[in-house]
């Protein structure tokens, strides 16, 4: 799987364009319901393996994410809760993590960190998107990135907390075990016929980022983590 390279966002006016489109097109889910996004088209494990497959469901999720994220900018979606609206927050950022889309990555992340309520967590929120944008994905930049962006944390206990949680993440990942988050948690579900609900896309678009844009730089990001540790005052 090749990793997805950085490429500006398409103009501000053919953003705003689609966006308008979008809204006028959208209407508040029922009070309960969870937001649908459209179903894979073929076989769910497939389509996380190969990358153009991937790209395509992802395009069209990016159109569906962000229907949703302006719907409730404009107030037309009350009945998205905070934890579905944080969940569609980091489910856009990998998605414009795949796509290329920084700006978007970015301002999402921005927008998700308003959501974390731990201390740590929020102090710690969007650094990996950074690092990943401003390395441009390359494996020594991103270590000298990421490395800079943890050094400059506040030195308190629930932020390493929160750092020593993301490196354990990143230390656990791998394909084998993202394969079959999709094969035994995800597959299942829409073969007995169930909607792409923002949980199984985000579960998708989730495995499908970390093979792609996590997984191959694993080990620069486990030196930048283990040393920010390793030096914490």
């Amino acid at each position: 799987m090749r990793a997805i390279p950085s490429r500006r966002p398409l103009c501000a006016f053919v953003m705003l364009l689609a966006f308008t489109t979008a809204l006028a097109e959208t209407a508040a889910a029922p009070a309960g319901q969870e937001p649908m996004f459209s179903r894979p088209a073929g076989p769910v494990l497939e389509l996380v393996r190969d990358d153009d497959a991937f790209l395509s469901f992802a395009r069209r999720l990016s159109v569906e994410a962000d229907r949703m994220l302006l719907a409730e900018t404009a107030g037309m979606a009350e009945t998205i809760t905070p934890e579905q609206r944080k969940r569609l927050l980091g489910l856009r950022v990998h998605l414009a993590l795949c796509l290329g889309q920084d700006e978007i990555a970015s301002d999402a992340a921005d927008r998700l960190r308003e959501f974390q309520t731990d201390p740590g967590e929020r102090a710690h929120s969007g650094l990996l998107t950074r690092a990943l944008i401003e390395s441009r994905r390359d494996p020594v930049a991103l270590e000298r990135t990421l490395r800079a962006l943890l050094d400059a944390l506040p030195r308190d206990p629930s932020v390493r907390a929160a750092v020593a949680r993301s490196a354990t993440r990143i230390a656990a990942m791998s394909e084998t075990a993202l394969i079959a988050e999709i094969r035994d948690g995800v597959a299942p579900k829409l073969a007995r016929g169930e909607p792409c609900t923002l949980e199984i896309a985000d579960g998708i678009v989730r495995a499908g980022h970390r093979l792609r844009n996590i997984l191959p730089l694993r080990a620069a990001l486990l030196r930048a983590y283990e040393a920010a540790l390793a030096n914490w005052r």
